[in-house]
C-alpha cells in the first residue's frame, strides 16, 4: 500500500543492498562534488550566486534537489526527516570535508522542503552551520554561510520558531565578519550575501 512504498523508498525493503532515496541520495551529495577544492576556491565568484553551480558537482546538485523533492512529497517532512537527521549526524561525525559539506547542504533542503516540521531542528542546524563556518575547507566555510543566511530567511516567518537575529545575533555576525574577510572570493560573496538574509529575517529591513 502507500505507506509500504513510502516507507521503501525512505529506508528501503530492509535486505542489506536495499539503501532506499534517502540514504542513495545522501552518499550522492556526500561524493558527488568536485575533489578539487582548489580550482574550485579560485574561480572568481560573480554577482550572482553561483558558488552553487560549479559544473563538476552536477551529481552533489541533482542529488540535492532530489532529496527534497522527496522531503517535500513524502508527508512533508514528518515521516521523512527521521531518516535524513541520523545520516546527517553521520555525516557531520566524519572529519572529511565532503561529508560536511554535504550536512550542511542537506540541512538546507531539510529546511526548505518541510519548514514547519523542521522548526524544531533550528537549533541544531544553527549551531552546526556557526560551529563550520570557521572549518578548515573553504567549500565547508561556504556552505555554512549558505545554510545561516536560509536560517536567517526564516527568522519570525514560522509560528512557534525562536527569533533567529535574538538568540543567534552576535554569534551569527561574528561568523559572518569573519568569513567577509575569507580570500577566498566564494566564501567572502556568500557571506555578504548572508548579511542581507540577516537583514531581511522575519520580513524587516532593520536589524534587533
Amino acid at each position: 500500500d502507500g505507506i509500504e512504498l513510502r516507507n521503501a523508498l525512505l529506508v528501503g525493503d530492509g535486505s542489506p543492498e536495499s539503501m532506499g532515496v534517502i540514504r542513495i541520495c545522501a552518499e550522492l551529495i556526500a561524493n558527488g562534488v568536485d575533489d578539487d577544492v582548489e580550482e574550485w576556491a579560485t574561480d572568481p565568484a560573480t554577482l550572482i550566486d553561483d558558488g552553487n553551480a560549479w559544473e563538476e558537482d552536477d551529481v552533489a546538485l541533482y542529488a540535492e534537489a532530489l532529496l527534497e523533492l522527496f522531503l517535500h512529497n513524502l508527508g512533508g517532512g514528518s515521516h521523512s526527516l527521521p531518516v535524513v537527521l541520523p545520516l546527517v549526524e553521520t555525516l557531520l561525525a566524519d572529519n572529511e570535508w565532503k561529508h560536511r559539506r554535504a550536512a550542511l547542504s542537506i540541512l538546507e533542503r531539510c529546511l526548505s522542503a518541510a519548514p514547519v516540521t523542521f522548526a524544531r531542528h533550528v537549533p541544531v542546524a544553527m549551531e552546526t552551520a556557526l560551529s563550520l563556518a570557521t572549518n578548515d575547507s573553504v567549500r565547508v566555510q561556504y556552505q555554512a554561510m549558505n545554510l545561516l543566511g536560509a536560517l536567517c530567511e526564516i527568522d519570525g516567518t514560522l509560528a512557534g520558531v525562536m527569533k533567529v537575529r535574538h538568540q543567534y545575533g552576535p554569534r551569527v555576525l561574528q561568523a559572518i565578519a569573519h568569513s567577509v574577510q575569507s580570500p577566498c572570493t566564494k566564501v567572502a560573496s556568500m557571506a555578504c550575501l548572508c548579511i542581507v538574509s540577516y537583514c531581511r529575517g522575519g520580513g524587516q529591513s532593520s536589524g534587533d
